[in-house]
C-alpha cells in the first residue's frame, strides 16, 4: 500500500503465501478483502495484524472464487464463485461507524457528569449501548 497523495510507502500486507486472484478495497478505507481460488480474507488497515478468514470454499474445480466486491456502504462484502454461489459477509463495519457514538457520548459525559470516568447519568450497557439514568 502507498499514499497516492504523497507517494509514501505504507504497510506491506502479506495475506497469502501464494498468489491472489481478487482484491477489493472498502469504501470507508478501513478494509481490504483478498482471495485465492478458495479462501477470502479480510484485513483491517487500522491494525494490519488483524486478519479474518470469511469464506473457505474447500477448493475443487467448480467452486473457485471469481470476484469480490464491497457494497456502496462498505458494510457487506459479496463473494462469487465459478459454480454460481454468492456469499455475503455482514460483519464488516466501516471505521466511521465504530467509534462515532462513543465519541459523542464521551463529549456529553464531559459536560454533564460530575466524574466522566465513572458516569452515573449516561451508563454503558455492554453489548447493547447506553442508558440515561
Amino acid at each position: 500500500l502507498w499514499d497516492c497523495n504523497t507517494g509514501a510507502a505504507g504497510p506491506v500486507l502479506e495475506v497469502f503465501s501464494h498468489g491472489m486472484n481478487a482484491l477489493a478495497y472498502s469504501t470507508c478505507g478501513r478494509w481490504i478483502a483478498s482471495s485465492t481460488r478458495d479462501i477470502v480474507r479480510l484485513c483491517d488497515l487500522h491494525d494490519t495484524e488483524q486478519r479474518y478468514t470469511l469464506v473457505d470454499t474447500g477448493g475443487g474445480s467448480n467452486n473457485r472464487i471469481n470476484d469480490l466486491k464491497f457494497s456502496p456502504t462498505g458494510r457487506q462484502l459479496a463473494v462469487c464463485s465459478e459454480d454460481g454461489k454468492v456469499w455475503l459477509a455482514y460483519k464488516v463495519s466501516p471505521a466511521s461507524e465504530t467509534r462515532a457514538v462513543d465519541v459523542a457520548i464521551a463529549g456529553l459525559r464531559a459536560k454533564i457528569e460530575r466524574d466522566p470516568a465513572n458516569p452515573a447519568i449516561i451508563v454503558s450497557i455492554k453489548g447493547v449501548g447506553y442508558r440515561w439514568t
